[in-house]
C-alpha cells in the first residue's frame, strides 16, 4: 500500500496499517515539518479514536497535552458569561481526559516516527507524484533526482489540498473515487 502525504492523517494510517501487517510506503515532500503557526487541537471524539487506535502516548510523548476547559470568549459575550460557560472536556466522553493540544510539526514528526516503528517504509523529501490507477495501481515517484516506481493494491491521497511537491496525476477515466484524509 502507497500513502501519499505524511501528516496527521497519513502517518496514523499508516501505523495502523503496519501495525496489521501491510506492507507500507509512505511518500512525503517534506524532509522536515515546518510550523504553520497553528498548532493541533484533537477534539473529545477525535481523542476517542487516538485512543481506540493506540497513537496518545506518540503525541503526548512529544510535547501534546489535555485541555479539559476553554474559555468560549469573544467579541459579543461578557467575559464573565464566557467563563460561566465552560464546558467540562474531561465529561463529554467516558474514558477520554479532555481535548489533546500539541504543535503541528510535532504531532507530524511524531507520527511519522510511529509510522517507522511500526514498520512502514516512509521516504521524505520526494518530488513529483505520478498514480497510475487500475486493479493494480502503479506510484511514480522522483526521490534525488531518481524516479522510482511502485507497484500496489491501495493509494491513499493523505496530502494537502495543494500539496507542495505537485497535486499527484491521475487518469481519471479509471480511477475509483474516495474521500480525502483529512490532516
Amino acid at each position: 500500500m502507497v500513502v501519499v502525504g505524511d501528516g496527521i492523517a497519513g502517518s496514523s494510517l499508516a501505523t495502523v496499517l503496519a501495525r496489521d501487517g501491510y506492507q507500507v510506503v509512505v511518500l512525503e515532500r517534506q524532509t522536515t515539518y515546518r510550523d504553520k503557526v497553528r498548532g493541533e487541537w484533537l477534539a473529545c471524539w477525535g481523542v476517542a479514536e487516538l485512543l481506540r487506535l493506540d497513537l496518545e502516548h506518540a503525541l503526548l510523548d512529544a510535547g501534546g497535552c489535555y485541555v479539559t476547559q476553554v474559555v468560549p470568549y469573544d467579541e459579543v459575550t461578557d467575559p464573565t458569561q464566557a467563563e460561566a460557560a465552560v464546558p467540562p472536556l474531561d465529561q463529554m466522553l467516558p474514558g477520554v481526559p479532555g481535548a489533546l493540544d500539541i504543535g503541528h510539526p510535532e504531532a507530524s514528526e511524531a507520527l511519522t516516527q510511529t509510522a517507522a516503528e511500526a514498520g512502514a517504509t516512509v521516504v521524505r523529501g520526494v518530488g513529483d507524484v505520478e498514480i497510475e490507477p487500475g486493479d493494480a495501481p502503479v506510484v511514480r515517484y522522483e526521490h534525488d533526482d531518481v524516479i522510482h516506481e511502485l507497484r500496489c493494491r491501495l493509494v491513499v491521497n493523505c496530502a494537502a489540498p495543494r500539496p507542495p511537491f505537485g497535486r499527484p496525476r491521475l487518469d481519471n477515466r479509471r480511477a475509483r473515487r474516495g474521500g480525502r484524509c483529512p490532516d
